[in-house]
């Protein structure tokens, strides 16, 4: 019995299975531990070659910074080079893109080269050094680096380290830079690299920021006075708001730009010529009214886009104007806003007039005549009582006034309408005057507002004149009064204007006539009877702002103002709700002035000039000095440029006579005029020249003088130049 209860006891087994279970948890946990430790150390030797590897890379930055503070100073170089020598680079076919990377390339090797060691030159068919393998020098590195401790980092691979200059590609590579970093731990990472720097693209001409002025030859913020004989002024002018005068001398001007405030006449035998007709480009003449004045014969060319905003009058007996080019006298009112109607007064209204007997005005060379006013019976100055009286034609000759004067014999005064009785008789003026005048009186009457006729007084008396219902009501009258009496009138107009004037050519393409306003007088040949052309636009084409001709009038009106305020096409000024120069009177009333804004003052800083000025004065009070080379700043009420300055750049408060020849440009607060055989020419890049090495200097001398012409740095441009973009690494190795 014993026995065969102790083989169902089975209490031992079950505590071996134990034993045996821990056995194993036991050496599963050893393992576990094993493992965990062995990821530990590994992650703690990532860690640390982490670690160096970052330290080790912070060190080639630091290294790539160095280097670049370097290649700024020989960009900076480059650049400064590049501006200052802009002109010659531009000529010479070199280009400034391709001299500027030439200077960068040098000032780098200038920095880094082992000059002291051979070197391998690729050449191209002309001998230029095309490519370039040099040593370089590894101290000069090293020492970019500002920590010495990162310096002991710093090493080559080679005795004899190379670099490579490719001049047509424009880049500079140090080949085979080392850094090696060995912590305490001894952990040690190694970056091997080539570092490369490329030469950034630069916009030259962005950056010189030529000013408008700097085009021009002579700016005269009152007037230019042409009393000498022969005077040539080749460039840009600009004269303010008493105009360009030829008073008895002669002169040719020729720019792309000449432009006034004023009027540009030509009187007392003057002999004035404006713009070149053989010039390629068609130049641009602006002016308030041009023509002729005086009691002596005058003569005036003008060649090119003829912009007048008021009239052409030829004034003087005798006078000979010719055009050449395109004329366009583009006002028919005061300002363009959308508010703003057809004004009816003879400021505002660009016409045609021949006033002076015996005289010439040749438009055989015009390829455009554009008119968009009508001529009008003015009321002379501003205080008069008169009012503009309309005619019914754009282009005119004086003795046209005839056609609207009615005698008074037909005139009830006290109504200012056709006389109905004389002397207590009943008497019909109206169908009295028709009648002198070949004209239906229905016909008549229907062109005629209610009060039929307008005094105009003058110190001698009143004479009367037709008023008319509509402005187009005064056209259909002229071309009815013309037909009717054609000869009679073509007669008179002949005694003012010579049998050269007023001829439109048949050829095609010449003398294309346009008008808004009124009618043309016009012959196509010499001795001709002259005839009347209708050749208005349709209102629906110009009456409102939706009228290509009227936008057309509102453009060029705004282009005008903002050229007289800023020598500039566009200008915030001008708009078209106000497109005229104004200022307001002591009554409150806006007036025009063309003196307000003055351009003197739109370019130049009489504080900062006067700054320059102070302790340059002589007993008398005046001022001439020359801050730089070929620089003049007069400060006097009247001066006499003598011929011995003969190039630069001139800027008088006053008055300046210009008595040789000089080139480059000159600013005077008030008249400009000359002495016989004076020139004077434009010389943009000499200016330019000028104002770029002033402004690179580290106190500019001048510039400062001229709004907008501050001093700017090469360092204001690589400043704002992405520069870690154009430094590069290449062929980089961690060991």
């Amino acid at each position: 019995m014993r026995e065969g209860s102790l083989h169902k006891d089975d209490r031992g087994a079950s505590l071996l299975a134990v034993l045996v279970l821990m056995v194993v948890v036991s050496a599963i946990a050893v393992v576990i531990t094993g493992i965990t430790i062995a990821n530990i150390q590994m992650k703690e030797v990532e860690r640390g070659t982490k670690k160096n590897f970052y330290s080790a890379d912070e060190i080639m930055d630091d290294l790539r910074a160095g280097v670049r503070e370097k290649a700024e100073d020989a960009l900076e170089t480059a650049y400064a080079d590049a501006l200052q020598n802009y002109t010659r680079y531009s000529t010479n076919g070199t280009g400034v893109q391709e001299a500027f990377k030439q200077k960068y390339m040098n000032g780098l090797e200038a920095c880094f080269v082992d000059t002291a060691k051979p070197q391998t030159d690729t050449t191209n068919d002309a001998g230029n050094v095309v490519y370039r393998v040099a040593s370089y020098l590894p101290g000069q590195i090293k020492g970019c680096l500002k920590d010495s401790a990162e310096q002991a980092c710093f090493s080559v691979p080679s005795a004899d380290p190379k670099c490579e200059i490719d001049y047509g590609a424009g880049t500079f590579t140090l080949k085979g830079l080392r850094v090696t970093y060995k912590d305490a731990q001894d952990y040690e990472t190694t970056i091997t690299t080539d570092l490369v720097f490329s030469t950034p693209q630069m916009n030259f001409s962005g950056q010189r920021q030529i000013q408008e002025f700097m085009k021009y030859a002579l700016i005269a913020d009152d007037s230019i006075k042409i009393d000498a004989s022969n005077v040539g002024i080749k460039g840009n002018v600009y004269a303010g708001a008493n105009g360009i005068i030829a008073n008895g001398g002669s002169a040719t001007i020729t720019g792309q730009t000449i432009l006034t405030r004023g009027d540009i006449i030509s009187q007392g035998g003057g002999n004035l010529t404006v713009g070149d007709a053989a010039s390629s480009k068609m130049p641009s003449i602006w002016a308030e009214n041009a023509g002729t004045d005086g009691k002596s014969s005058a003569t005036l060319t003008l060649n090119g886009n003829i912009y007048v905003a008021d009239d052409l009058a030829l004034n003087a007996r005798g006078s000979k104007v010719i055009l050449t080019g395109n004329y366009y006298g583009y006002n028919y009112q005061k300002n363009y806003g959308d508010t703003d109607t057809v004004s009816s007064d003879a400021d505002f209204s660009s016409a045609i007039m021949i006033n002076g007997k015996e005289s010439t005005l040749n438009i055989t060379g015009l390829q455009t005549l554009f008119l968009a006013g009508r001529t009008y019976i003015s009321r002379g100055d501003a205080n008069s009582a008169n009012s503009d009286i309309p005619m019914g034609e754009s282009l005119a000759v004086r003795t046209n006034q005839l056609a609207y004067y009615v005698p008074m014999q037909y005139v009830d005064t006290a109504t200012n309408r056709f006389a109905t009785s004389m002397n207590g008789v009943a008497y019909d003026g109206c169908a009295a005057y028709a009648q002198s005048i070949n004209l239906d009186k229905n016909k008549l009457e229907g062109y005629l507002a209610n009060q039929q006729v307008v005094p105009y007084y003058y110190t001698k008396g009143v004479n009367y004149y037709l008023n008319f219902k509509s402005q187009q009501a005064a056209n259909d009258f002229y071309e009815a009064y013309y037909n009717a009496n054609s000869t009679k009138s073509g007669s008179l107009a002949s005694s003012y204007a010579d049998q050269d004037a007023l001829i439109i050519s048949t050829e095609p393409g010449k003398a294309l006539g346009m008008t808004m306003r009124g009618n043309l007088m016009y012959r196509t040949k010499p001795d001709e009877l002259f005839s009347e052309k209708s050749v208005t636009i349709k209102p629906d084409k110009w009456k409102n702002q939706e009228g290509i001709y009227w936008d057309y009038c509102a453009k060029t009106a705004v282009q005008y103002k903002a050229l007289q305020l800023s020598l500039k096409d566009e200008d915030t000024r001008a708009t078209r709700e106000q497109v005229r120069l104004v200022t307001t009177d002591s009554s409150g009333h806006e007036v025009i002035d063309k003196s307000v804004q003055p351009m003197f003052d739109e370019l130049i800083d009489r504080s900062a000039l006067q700054n320059v000025l102070n302790g340059h004065r002589d007993a008398s009070g005046v001022t001439v000095y020359s801050p730089a080379t070929d620089v003049y700043l007069i400060d006097a009420e009247s001066y006499m440029l003598p011929n011995t300055i003969t190039q630069g750049i001139v800027v008088a408060t006053g008055n300046l006579k210009v008595s040789g020849n000089f080139a480059g440009i000159v600013i005077a607060g008030g008249t400009v005029s000359f002495d016989s055989n004076a020139t004077l020419s434009a010389d943009k890049l000499l200016v330019m020249e000028l104002f770029e090495e002033d402004q690179n200097r580290e106190t500019p001398l001048f510039s400062q003088i001229f709004k907008g012409c501050g001093k700017k740095t090469s360092s204001q441009v690589t400043g704002q130049l992405d520069f870690d973009s154009y430094i590069n690494y290449d062929e980089w190795k961690r060991n």
